[in-house]
């Protein structure tokens, strides 16, 4: 069966990644001291800081709308857009996890896979715990051909939270890549089982029950082939 790799495939469960405001920037006052000396906060702030800092408040104040949009821009399929939406929040490296995922997610869309690769990676060095971050990973390995990995990182995904549509969805197809049909449909089914009623997988749900349904056809017609009396040659 064919998987449909699309990018999209993690973000189901993180409609909202930002996860509220970014976190204001508080600074040190550069009131003047009454005794004529220069306490430690009153240091002189050297231009080019003051300029780098007012730079990061700002992206910090767009953090949650950059995101926002460039999600809106991945899901309609305009991954370049949505790069070139997130790309003024690495003129400094962000410490939050959410614009490394994001900007990961918007090259995985343009095929771009070891960039993409490098964006979860640091994503995954801010926060771990993300299982999103490693199901984005196991995307990008499986493109790549590294089916193993693709596992080992759902692997990961599903120890940080089980029961994640995707990542059931995933391993059944890298382990029928692998061709291990036994294991692949085991994770199909348990992909069935915890996307039932949720609309987002009705189109690969479909493509599942169809999978099946060709298997059956083809062990039914196998067997026939086999058992069947050969039709005695005509004179």
């Amino acid at each position: 069966m064919e998987s449909p790799m699309h990018p999209r495939v993690a973000l189901e469960k993180r409609k909202n990644p930002s996860a509220g405001k970014a976190p204001d920037v508080e600074f040190p006052s550069r009131h003047h001291a009454t005794s004529g000396k220069t306490s430690t906060a009153e240091i002189p702030v050297h231009h080019s800081h003051r300029k780098a800092a007012r730079a990061s408040m700002r992206v910090q104040r767009a953090l949650p709308d950059k995101l926002q949009q460039a999600q809106q821009l991945i899901q309609a399929g305009k991954y370049d857009e949505a790069e070139a939406c997130l790309s003024p929040l690495f003129e400094n490296l962000p410490d939050q996890w959410e614009p490394w995922f994001w900007m990961g997610t918007a090259l995985l869309g343009q095929h771009l896979f070891e960039k993409a690769d490098g964006f979860f990676l640091n994503g995954l060095a801010r926060n771990d715990t993300i299982p999103q971050l490693w199901i984005q990973r196991a995307l990008v390995a499986h493109q790549m051909g590294a089916y193993r990995l693709a596992i080992h990182e759902l692997h990961r995904a599903e120890s940080l939270e089980a029961g994640l549509p995707h990542t059931y969805l995933n391993m059944g197809y890298a382990y029928e890549k692998l061709g291990n049909e036994r294991l692949a449909d085991e994770y199909f089914q348990k992909f069935l089982k915890v996307s039932a009623d949720n609309p987002a997988f009705f189109s690969t749900r479909k493509k599942i029950y169809r999978h099946f349904t060709e298997q059956i056809h083809s062990i039914s017609d196998s067997s026939q082939s086999h058992h069947s009396p050969s039709l005695p040659e005509l004179p």
